[in-house]
């Protein structure tokens, strides 16, 4: 930090300084696991194995879970991953976790051999009564160079060929080879569990379900089988189940979930590839004994101990009083999903209609003078399940973002981009899903309703300046807690941006590394993050854990006072700030920032058509939006699902 006593100036972790603990060999495949003990990547050689790097204070997909098998009901719990309450140690050799649930105590030791790598999980009956047990082991699928996966991880899906085959002896092997050449070569890797799989599946649809975006458990940890066939979808998340145990009381039972990656596999996958179990199994049990291990102090940042917001329906009197003039009504089994208000054609989405759609529903927002790429241009895509701000940029839209961009389409890793929690009842919750995704032009609103009280979030794009203002609004007061991830550029985790705190005027600034590709490109860009008052405390990821965090983690943080009303707005610059008036100096909180309609309507030359019948009112919405997502395609050359640009 600087000696500066009103400005801090840090320069913020990149991947290199996250503390990983590592195990493996160069020639070999290598694990590490962040300090809070979430798998933060598997990598051999250039591969990256896993497709999602764990966030360092909310974890990644990668988990093991363990679950009690009664009479009516399978109870579960997560031992491995960002929801575990175990205890994490490391060694030379070996990570592992051990914690106790009620009666069931647990170890997890995941080892590594070569090209492969194991889980293996020890269960203990500590109960007078026997126990019936299984474990499912869950790991997200990459395959591919890293630049390749974390390029669009939606596409990177869609092209791992994922099999299922039936062992007579280990029960459900699987297999997925990336089918779209990576250097010349098709990574493959092999997954099953010994002493026998018996569910697994390839998908994470078909794993968690559309609801985990607003915290539901995993639909498959309910099944007495998870799954047993492949499906080829856009979350290539395999699961493994292990067989179901009986655990006499005293006893102890043990599984090992196993996998074996190879840099090139020529030919599709078969069930000739099933014989590489056995060469597995004899590696294994060849393994030497495990050398001591450190434990580790974790600590559990708000990502991890602080629920999604479980919000209500709106009510039909609740959307009666919001929205009392509505066209294109569309109703699912009965109930209004969706449907279009005002003179500025206004698309509002409620809660059931974002949950039942496999793809969330998002807004790409644009502000600043404009509408070429080259232009002053700020830009955001704003997804309904809670996702405030991905790829916050400004300028070019795949080199210059301030936040990071959303890697997983079930919300499972929950502090990409811009995040935001509310203290209810004394208690911090994540906002995820609204009862209401409303977007219009130029602006994207959440609306919560929690019983009596009712929360809304709205980002609005400026007209004249490269800012989006966030208002955020309470009918109680409430605390909030505002957090983005830091990028600083192309891609999050890669470089060491610098940040600096002004908390004497509420601000934060974000410059690229100095020697990264972006500074390069645009030496004098910077982001600005400014707030008003109330304003509790301004800072970085020091202020996401109660026993404080590492200060010098990617993200940036404000809490708010107890407030029924709070706003901060985000821009920047390219230009030297030096030479002329920063836009964060230029802008005013007091207006909501939004675009006149005048600035859309004049895309459509003013044309509005008029009829009784109510063709010419659809007519006239669709050309709205029509020429308005042209505008912002021209702008900002890439989509919600291409992150980085299409063709």
């Amino acid at each position: 930090m600087s000696s500066d006593s009103t400005v801090q100036t840090r320069q913020l972790a990149g991947e290199s300084q996250f503390d990983l603990r590592v195990i493996g060999s160069a020639d070999g495949v290598r694990i590490a696991a962040l300090p809070n003990g979430s798998i933060y990547s598997i990598q051999l050689g250039a591969i990256q194995v896993n497709q999602i790097l764990a966030s360092p204070v909310a974890g990644g997909v990668q988990r093991i879970y363990l679950r009690r098998r009664g009479d009516r009901a399978i109870d579960f719990t997560e031992i491995v991953g960002p929801a575990a309450r175990s205890a994490f140690a490391a060694s030379a050799d070996a990570l592992s976790w051990s914690g106790r649930w009620e009666e069931l105590s647990y170890r997890v030791d995941c080892r590594t051999d070569r090209n492969c790598f194991f889980f293996a999980v020890e269960v203990k009956n500590n109960s007078n009564q026997s126990v019936r047990v299984d474990a499912i082991s869950l790991l997200d699928v990459g395959l591919g160079a890293r630049s390749h996966s974390r390029n669009n991880e939606i596409f990177n899906a869609q092209y791992l060929d994922q099999s299922i085959y039936q062992s007579d002896r280990d029960g459900a092997v699987v297999m997925t080879r990336q089918n779209l050449e990576q250097g010349g070569a098709h990574p493959w890797m092999l997954q099953g569990c010994w002493p026998r799989a018996v569910g697994a599946s390839t998908d994470g649809f078909e794993f968690f379900g559309n609801a985990s975006r607003e915290g539901a458990a995993p639909i498959a940890l309910k099944r007495d089988v998870i799954g047993k066939s492949a499906r080829q979808s856009e979350a290539g998340y395999v699961s493994v189940q292990s067989d179901a145990r009986e655990i006499a009381a005293g006893e102890t039972v043990n599984w090992v979930f196993f996998a074996s990656v190879a840099p090139n596999h020529p030919a599709q996958s078969s069930t000739t590839d099933l014989m590489r179990v056995d060469d597995l199994r004899r590696g294994y049990e060849q393994l030497p004994p495990l050398s001591k291990a450190t434990g580790e102090q974790i600590q559990r940042s708000i990502f991890q101990t602080a629920p999604l917001a479980v919000e209500d329906d709106l009510s039909d009197s609740d959307i009666e009083r919001l929205y009392p003039i509505r066209r294109h009504e569309e109703h699912a089994l009965g109930k209004l999903v969706s449907f279009f208000t005002g003179d500025d054609s206004r698309h509002i989405v409620l809660r059931e209609k974002e949950i039942a759609l496999l793809r969330p529903h998002g807004h790409i927002l644009r502000a600043g003078p404009g509408l070429m790429p080259d232009d002053p241009v700020m830009t955001a895509a704003c997804y309904a399940s809670g996702m405030f701000a991905s790829q916050l940029t400004l300028g070019n839209t795949s080199l210059a973002k301030m936040l990071s961009t959303q890697r997983d389409v079930l919300n499972l890793v929950r502090s990409s981009g811009l995040r935001i929690f509310v203290n209810l009842a004394g208690e911090w919750s994540q906002l995820a899903t609204p009862s209401a995704f409303e977007m219009s032009r130029s602006s994207a609103k959440w609306i919560y309703n929690f019983g009596d009280r009712q929360i809304s979030v709205k980002c609005s794009a400026h007209e004249s300046e490269p800012a989006l203002t966030y208002s955020l609004h309470a009918n109680e007061a409430v605390q909030f807690l505002i957090v983005g991830e830091i990028a600083g550029a192309p891609t999050e985790y890669e470089t060491a941006p610098q940040m600096s705190i002004d908390a004497a005027n509420r601000r934060i600034v974000v410059r690229p590394e100095a020697e990264s590709m972006l500074a390069k490109a645009q030496p004098n860009l910077e982001f600005n993050l400014v707030a008003v008052d109330p304003v509790e405390a301004i800072g970085g990821a020091e202020l996401l854990n109660s026993s404080g965090g590492d200060s010098k983690l990617p993200y940036a943080v404000i809490r708010s006072t107890p407030t029924r009303a709070f706003s901060f707005t985000f821009t920047g610059t390219i230009d030297d700030p030096t030479n002329s008036k920063s836009p964060a100096d230029r802008i005013t909180q007091s207006h909501s920032g939004d675009a006149k309609p005048e600035f859309w309507n004049n895309l459509t030359a003013g044309v509005k058509l008029a009829a009784s019948d109510g063709v010419a009112q659809q007519l006239d919405d669709t050309l709205a939006w029509f020429a308005r997502d042209a505008a912002i395609h021209l702008a900002t050359p890439r989509g919600l699902e291409q992150a980085n640009g299409g063709a």
